[in-house]
């Protein structure tokens, strides 16, 4: 058995980003693709506000969405989606999660 040395390189666009969930499925290929995205409160098509001396405040909201923001997507080959699957749980239970969370 012999030795392999790997060095890791960042491209010029590289950088970290966040992702509250992820989107995506098998493409007629038969590749996964994977969006990753953040999901948050996208702004009112309108707003009612109530004015008054002392304060100006809300009354009313129409038109409030949650937009997801996809921040990346990765087209990925089954086998190699299966093996980052693997892998991203092994480091989830390594960083403490037990097991499935019931979403509300």
């Amino acid at each position: 058995m012999g030795e392999m040395k790997v060095a890791f390189e960042k491209t010029a666009d590289y950088r970290v980003r966040s992702a509250t969930g992820a989107w995506g499925g098998v493409t007629p290929n038969g590749d996964v693709l994977i969006d990753f995205y953040i999901e948050r409160f996208g702004p009112p098509a309108q707003l009612t506000m109530v004015i008054d001396p002392l304060k100006v405040t809300e009354k009313d909201r129409i038109g409030e969405v949650i937009v997801r923001e996809l921040q990346a997507g990765f087209l990925l080959r089954a086998d190699i989606a299966h093996s980052i699957g693997s892998w991203l749980i092994a480091k989830a239970e390594e960083a403490g999660f037990s097991g499935v969370q019931n979403v509300s």
